[in-house]
Formats: C-alpha cells, structure tokens, sequence
C-alpha cells in the first residue's frame, strides 16, 4: 500500500534504506510534490493542469479585477485556465513596452551616473 509506505517513509520506519535519512528524503519528496503540481505546466509538472483544476485555480493570468482581488471565493474567470505556455502560442498579442530590453537587468554595471537614489519611499 503507498499510503502505508509513505507514512512509513515520514516517519523514518522503513528498514534499510540508508542514506539520506528517511525524514530528510521524505521533505525533499514532498516539497517537489508540491513544486510540480502547483508549477506552471510549461516547466514540465502540472500536466494538464490537473494541479490547478484540482484546486480551482484559473492558472497564470496578466490580470485580476479589484473584485477576484478582494472577494472571498477564488477566481474562477469563467472556468477559463491559462498557463505560460498560452503566451506564447501563435496569434497571441505580445504588447511591447517601448524602450523595455529584458536582457538589460543581466548588463554589467554603468561606470558612470547622473543621480543615485538610495532608499527612495514614502
């Protein structure tokens, strides 16, 4: 039985299984669990969605209203699920921001500068 096993496993009772430690490999074994089933379909877990349908969670959206934001039950966006990888298909409208080069943040560092602004807020 696998539920037997894994409660085995959580508790450290499986004989010989050496290294590493039940324990430890039985929270590594679950936050991966958690990390595919709640992951984005495009990296490779979540096939289907099946996580997120689960859940009744409407998947990756660019946007929410002020309601889905602050009501109480979950955002259902009419049973519509979306994923990364529905950005990219053909067809779909990619708004350009002008003068935005997402490879910038990777640049080395300017050697010069007009102003530097340091713990800017309010």
């Amino acid at each position: 039985d696998q539920d037997a096993l894994l409660a085995q496993l959580e508790r450290g009772e499986l004989a010989d299984t050496g290294t590493p430690p039940q324990r430890d490999f039985f929270q590594l074994l679950l936050r991966h669990l958690r990390e595919g089933v709640f992951a984005d379909p495009i990296y490779g877990g979540n096939r289907n969605m099946a996580g997120w349908k689960l859940l009744g969670y409407p998947g990756v959206w660019t946007s929410y209203s002020a309601e889905e934001q602050m009501g109480d039950a979950a955002a259902s966006k009419m049973g519509e699920l979306r994923s990364l990888a529905d950005r990219t298909r053909p067809g779909h409208n990619v708004q350009e921001i002008a003068g935005f080069d997402p490879q910038r943040g990777v640049a080395p560092p300017a050697t010069d500068a007009d102003i530097i602004l340091v713990g800017l807020g309010v």
